[in-house]
């Protein structure tokens, strides 16, 4: 971050301006950036400071023992800006985080992070990334190990959907990594597959009264088992839909139509001419606890929380509408 101070041109560590808690905190970082002969006696020379800035000395000394504590100064040393280089952190290390130099110096020495960099401002229409953006794209590249044709991908779907930022970025990238996505083709097929289903799952919610509000978890996960995971078609799940509020009342009940496509499920059954059939077979279910129906039992109760179970292990991603 470049500043005017008096006639002298200074130079602060991007995360400075984001750190800083007043405009004298900035005021004291600018002052000695552009004394830097006072810098090495900080923060003992705190009177010295304030008297050749004309700060209030206590503003001073709050401001020095301050951002010594964020690493934007170090003890007698200086602006953290002037360390020495370190190595990136790796994914054996306690994650990356770079500051101040070391993001322009790391992305000069490491040539595919940088045309990842350059490739994502283009994208998402940023001249220049700030620290924090800078070291969550490191992060995702050497900690978890993810390729720039990855990540170019999944910023394109999220810019499509006006989630375009870095911070969400990361957010997905790592929600997905940890769910066994972190392959280009890994990822390709799930957003192939999330495209998919987009049109049923607006279906299903204005089907269900759900409008536009977030869905639960049991929601979700149920929403990724029939659609994902089954693949059932909306013409079966919507016969379903009608054979539940028929037999509760008028109300829709989730686990009880749960209970009628697992029941379909496991006999197979794809398609609302079959279901109808077995309907018209059997005798339908007229409570909700009438577990040990034709649509429900305690073994298909065990079947459907298996599922689940394996859905929401895999929906942990942030992405789920």
């Amino acid at each position: 971050m470049k500043l005017q101070y008096g006639t002298v041109p200074v130079v602060l560590p991007g995360e400075a301006l984001t750190k800083a808690r007043s405009l004298d905190e900035l005021r004291v970082l600018a002052f000695l950036s552009a004394n830097r002969d006072l810098l090495g006696g900080c923060p003992a020379n705190a009177e010295e400071i304030a008297s050749a800035s004309g700060i209030a000395k206590e503003t001073v000394l709050s401001a020095l023992n301050y951002f010594e504590g964020a690493g934007i100064l170090t003890p007698g040393g200086g602006a953290s800006a002037k360390k020495e280089k370190k190595p990136v952190p790796r994914a054996d290390d306690e994650g990356t985080v770079l500051r101040g130099s070391e993001i322009a110096q790391t992305v000069a020495d490491e040539p595919r992070l940088k045309e990842l960099i350059d490739v994502l401002q283009a994208r998402i229409g940023k001249r220049f990334f700030n620290d924090s953006e800078y070291s969550k794209l490191a992060e995702l590249v050497y900690d978890w190990k993810l390729e720039n044709d990855y990540l170019i991908l999944l910023t394109d779907h999220l810019i499509r959907q006006g989630r375009g930022s870095i911070g969400y970025v990361y957010r997905v990238a790592v929600g997905y990594a940890q769910n066994g996505i972190d392959t280009y083709d890994a990822l390709n097929h799930k957003l192939l597959t999330d495209e998919k289903t987009a049109p049923i799952r607006g279906k299903l919610r204005k089907l269900f009264g759900w409008g536009e509000r977030s869905l639960t978890a049991a929601e979700n996960g149920f929403m990724k088992l029939w659609l994902e995971d089954w693949e059932l078609s909306y013409e079966l799940m919507e016969y379903a839909y009608e054979l539940t509020v028929d037999g509760t009342g008028g109300k829709f009940q989730i686990r009880y139509m749960a209970r009628i496509l697992a029941a379909w499920h496991e006999k197979g059954i794809t398609d609302p001419e079959a279901a109808k059939a077995d309907h018209e077979n059997g005798k339908p279910v007229k409570t909700e606890k009438a577990k040990a129906s034709t649509f429900g039992s305690f073994d298909t109760d065990d079947f459907i929380s298996a599922a689940l179970e394996r859905s929401y292990a895999e929906m942990k991603s942030g992405d789920t509408k």
